[in-house]
């Protein structure tokens, strides 16, 4: 069993200190560097397939900035907005319809505005709302609500 006391972080010295520091800013930027790098990968793959433009990789990479920037605020509202719905929704079907049509339909609304407000990336509408879908299910599916629970 590793123990660590008060005398154990004196011994580690400022040195000691400065790389456990450094090494654990390391981990931490690496894991949002792949995360990021799984998400930019995941739009330029999903974008070839359903052959949206775009002028560079730069672009894209703001346009999937922006758009996360503007959905963490229209997410809150929505998730805010279900709480109080569900609450007078009894059937899990009707559950699962008002929660697919506020993020799917904020999630493409927010899509859709930074398509129209950044003019070096053009994404059909089509394509809008399956990427808005998709991120629904991958989302719904994630949270565990996809799955019966047992008691």
């Amino acid at each position: 069993m590793i123990s660590i006391s008060k005398k154990d972080d004196k011994e580690l010295g400022v040195g000691g200190k400065i790389t456990v520091f450094t090494l654990l800013t390391i981990v931490v930027l690496g894991a949002l560097a792949a995360f990021l790098a799984i998400v930019a990968f995941g739009f330029i793959g999903f974008f070839q397939i359903f052959e949206a433009e775009y002028d560079s990789f730069g672009s894209l990479f703001s346009y999937i900035v922006i758009a996360f920037i503007i959905s963490i605020f229209l997410e809150l509202f929505a998730r805010a907005l279900f709480n109080v719905m569900s609450l007078y929704i009894s059937s899990k079907v009707k559950t699962f319809v008002v929660r697919l049509i506020l993020d799917a339909g904020c999630t493409w609304f927010v899509l859709f505005l930074v398509d129209e407000w950044m003019t070096s990336v053009q994404i059909p509408a089509l394509t809008e709302l399956a990427l808005a879908l998709l991120l629904f299910l991958i989302e719904y599916l994630f949270d565990g609500n996809g799955k019966e629970k047992t008691e």
